[in-house]
C-alpha cells in the first residue's frame, strides 16, 4: 500500500530514481568488502581449525601467544595509515616521486619492526613467564615463530597499502583470496600433526605468502624498490642489540628491553644512518 501511495505521488510527478551512481558506488567498493572479508578468513581460521582438532587446552595455550602478537600488532598498525595519503599524493605527481616517498618509509619500517622481531624472538620466553607464568613454555614456543610472522605482516599489509594508493585494489583482492586458500590448505595440513606449533607456523606462512605477493605485485606493475642496500645497518644495528639481549636475558626483562632498544638506536646514530629529524619522527609515533 506504501508503495502504491509512493508510486502515484512521485514516479507520475516525473522523479526517477537513477540507479547508475549507486551501482559504479558498489562496482568501486566491492573489492575493499571482500578484502575486509578475506582478512577475517586470513587471520581467524588456524583458531578454529586447532579448537576443532585439539581442543580449548591447546586455543588456550595458541591465544596467550596470539594475544601478545595481536597487541604488538597496533604498535605500527598506523604506519601505513598514515603513508596512504602521502603514497596517493605521491602517485599523483609522479612514479619517481612515489619510489621515493615509498622506500623511505619502508626504511623507517624496517628500523622500527626489525629491532622488535628480533628482541622477541630472543626474548620470548621471558616474556610470557613475566605476563603469565612459567608454565606456559608452549605458549613461548608459539611466540618464537609469532614474532617474525609479526615483522612480515608489517611489511605485507604495507605493501598492500601501497596497492590500494594506486588503485589496484583488485589485485590485492586476487592477492589476498589465493593466500587464503593455501591458507586454509596449510590450517588442515599442519595444525592436526603438530598442534598449537602448526597453528604459529600456519600465521608464519600467511604472512610471508602476502608478503612475497605483494612485493612481487609491486615490483612487476608499479617499480623496482632498490631497498635492501639500505637496510644493512640497521641490521647490523639489529645484531648488536641482540648480542646485549643474550647477555641480559637472564636478568630482569624491562632492564634488558631498555639497554637492548638504548643499544639499537645508539649503534644507528654512530653508523649515521638518519639524521635528528627522523630519530623526532619515530619518538612521536611510538608516543602515538
Amino acid at each position: 500500500l506504501i508503495f502504491m501511495v509512493l508510486k502515484r505521488k512521485f514516479i507520475r510527478q516525473g522523479i526517477r530514481i537513477s540507479l547508475k551512481p549507486k551501482l559504479n558506488l558498489l562496482k568501486e567498493s566491492y573489492p575493499f568488502a571482500t578484502i575486509a572479508l578475506l582478512s577475517v578468513f586470513l587471520y581467524q581460521s588456524e583458531v578454529v581449525i586447532l579448537k576443532h582438532f585439539h581442543g580449548n587446552a591447546s586455543t588456550g595455550i595458541y591465544g596467550v601467544a596470539l594475544a601478545l602478537y595481536s597487541g604488538l600488532i597496533f604498535v605500527i598498525a598506523n604506519f601505513g595509515s598514515a603513508a596512504f595519503p602521502s603514497f596517493v599524493r605521491s602517485f599523483n605527481m609522479s612514479k619517481d616521486r612515489l619510489k621515493e616517498n615509498f622506500e623511505k618509509s619502508l626504511r623507517l619500517l624496517f628500523i622500527i619492526a626489525f629491532p622488535i622481531a628480533i628482541g622477541g624472538i630472543l626474548l620470548s620466553d621471558k616474556i610470557v613467564g613475566v605476563f603469565y607464568g612459567s608454565q606456559y613454555t608452549g605458549s613461548a614456543l608459539c611466540l618464537k615463530i609469532l614474532f617474525p610472522a609479526l615483522f612480515l605482516h608489517y611489511f605485507g599489509t604495507f605493501f598492500a597499502t601501497l596497492l590500494l594508493s594506486v588503485k589496484m585494489e583488485k589485485l590485492g583482492m586476487k592477492i589476498l583470496f589465493y593466500t587464503v586458500l593455501m591458507t586454509i590448505a596449510a590450517d588442515f595440513l599442519l595444525i592436526p600433526r603438530f598442534d598449537f606449533i602448526g597453528a604459529s607456523i600456519v600465521r608464519l606462512s600467511a604472512n610471508l605468502l602476502l608478503a612475497v605477493f605483494t612485493w612481487l605485485a609491486i615490483h612487476k606493475n608499479i617499480f623496482a624498490p632498490d631497498i635492501f642496500k639500505k637496510l644493512l645497518k640497521p641490521v647490523l644495528a639489529g645484531l648488536i642489540m641482540a648480542a646485549v639481549l643474550l647477555l641480559l636475558a637472564g636478568g630482569n626483562l624491562f632492564i634488558a628491553v631498555t639497554a637492548g632498544i638504548l643499544t639499537y638506536f645508539a649503534s644507528l646514530f654512530l653508523m649515521r644512518e638518519f639524521n635528528l629529524a627522523e630519530y623526532d619522527f619515530i619518538a612521536a609515533f611510538i608516543k602515538g
